[in-house]
């Protein structure tokens, strides 16, 4: 029975004359994970043997998605479980989107939504400001997206990108084919697209309508503090690396194309920070490796560091790897395991193509092997005064203009220049007198300062006596065993 017009309702075994095939079907995010709309196929009534519902409506439906080559059809069922008595259509978990109080607001959202999807056909670099649904890797955030690589990666995600027979609707982007989508088509595309976070480092789902353009910081490099003669040699590198006026061949084709550049120096001199700001000027994402997480074996190694290099050479990233001398420290003939790994990195290296940055504490451990496929190497020394007093300018500065100028006016600025900080621990003091400031709504002041950095002296006093304490138990516990 139907009742009157804007209140629809249906007892559950005459729903069949609300649903006709090819209409549009909204899922609610009430009965399913995600609102959608979908393309009705078929219902169909069936018993239900083995479950406390005696009947239920299947129903199957098409959405589109894209395995990164082409957009085409993909079924999808659902199931209305019996209910008694009467029910307004829109309180299903699915009923037809002509029933919805807000049909025209929701079609136009998924209007505008399924062409940023197929907007999206080719891998993209773009920014990501939600909850992803992130999958299991044993390895908002910056965002590849590319399901191609996706489906090269996860063989059991490729399911969720898989389509009908080929018989279905079918669109190839390389041929312009999705610009002959009807708007129909468009609001049954996914909602979703397959990617890789680079914060992450794991690939998973990422919701198309939280994805925007990613907004680069072009003055990140130009601000570094760094000498201007490096800073210009790693410029024109990295400019003129893959111009064609500049290929160049090894003996062998398809070897020495990459640009490897190695930083070293003390922590937190501004190693990784000239890499990602690299990335930044060139509008390039930064693919980041831990030569910690590549593993202890020459197979593991080998694995993780040719997907990695594989994904920047596709993206067109700048990679990075952190931590390096951890993976080149020279080790002796009999260590096998160790010299495998080195084995495998340098014909990894060889073959890459595109721009590597390494970062170092200590050269001095260095495996010879690896200086001949550096193409520049850069020290980063302790900040010096001069640099320090930059460094307080430039953090101090982010956070307010007024407020630099003031400690500048009264000697602060001058004062705590004369603190041995490196600029990981500079930045580290003014976002923590910024968050002071701001519990007192008030620009940062000398107190503010000043109490983070006497919790630092606290700190590096503590951790000198325990560091100093821990060497005297080990010298006494050395000598007892000599004994």
């Amino acid at each position: 029975m139907i009742v009157a017009k804007g209140a629809e309702s249906l007892d559950h075994q005459c729903l069949w004359m609300a649903f006709r095939p090819s209409d549009l079907i909204y899922v609610s995010a009430k009965g399913y994970e995600d609102e959608r709309i979908y393309r009705l196929v078929s219902m169909e009534y069936k018993e239900r043997i083995l479950s406390s519902v005696a009947f239920a409506w299947c129903i199957k439906a098409l959405c589109i998605v894209s395995d990164g080559n082409m957009f085409g059809e993909r079924q999808v069922d659902f199931t209305i479980n019996q209910f008694h008595g009467i029910r307004q259509l829109h309180a299903l978990p699915v009923f037809p989107l002509k029933y919805h109080p807000e049909a025209a607001r929701i079609y136009a959202q998924w209007l505008n939504r399924g062409k940023k999807f197929c907007g999206l056909y080719s891998w993209h670099y773009l920014q990501y400001n939600g909850v992803a649904e992130l999958l299991d890797d044993d390895q908002s955030l910056p965002l590849m997206k590319d399901e191609c690589s996706f489906s090269d990666w996860s063989t059991t995600a490729r399911p969720t990108t898989a389509f009908i027979p080929a018989h279905s609707k079918s669109f190839d982007p390389k041929l312009d084919e999705h610009r002959r989508m009807s708007d129909d088509d468009y609001v049954i595309c996914s909602s979703k697209v397959a990617g890789y976070s680079l914060d992450h480092k794991q690939w998973g789902y990422f919701r198309v309508d939280l994805t925007d353009e990613v907004v680069f910081n072009e003055n990140a490099f130009d601000s570094l503090i760094l000498d201007a003669r490096q800073k210009q040699q790693i410029q024109s590198l990295v400019h003129i690396h893959g111009h064609e006026n500049m290929k160049f061949d090894d003996i062998i084709q398809g070897k020495g194309k990459g640009l490897v550049i190695l930083l070293y120096g003390e922590p937190g001199v501004g190693k990784t920070l000239t890499a990602e700001s690299v990335a930044d000027k060139t509008r390039r994402p930064l693919l980041r490796l831990d030569a910690s997480s590549l593993g202890t074996t020459a197979a593991s190694v080998e694995k993780r560091l040719m997907a990695t290099l594989r994904f920047s050479e596709k993206w067109n990233a700048v990679a990075l790897l952190d931590e390096a001398d951890v993976l080149f420290i020279q080790r002796n003939a009999t260590d096998l395991e160790h010299n495998c790994i080195m084995s495998v990195f340098l014909r990894v290296l060889e073959y890459y193509s595109g721009i590597l940055f390494l970062t170092a504490n200590r050269i001095g451990v260095f495996n010879r092997a690896v200086k001949s496929h550096i193409h520049l190497a850069i020290h980063y020394p302790k900040p010096s005064r001069t640099s320090r007093q930059s460094l307080w300018n430039l953090f101090l500065s982010r956070s307010s203009e007024e407020s630099t100028e003031r400690l500048r006016a009264n000697g602060t600025l001058d004062r705590i220049a004369d603190e041995d900080l490196n600029g990981r621990q500079i930045k580290n003091t003014v976002q923590l007198a910024y968050s002071l400031a701001l519990q007192e709504n008030s620009l940062i002041k000398p107190h503010h300062i000043n109490t983070v950095l006497q919790q630092l002296k606290d700190f590096e006093e503590d951790f000198q006596d325990r560091t100093e304490c821990v060497k005297r138990k080990r010298a006494v516990n050395d000598s007892d065993g000599r004994m």
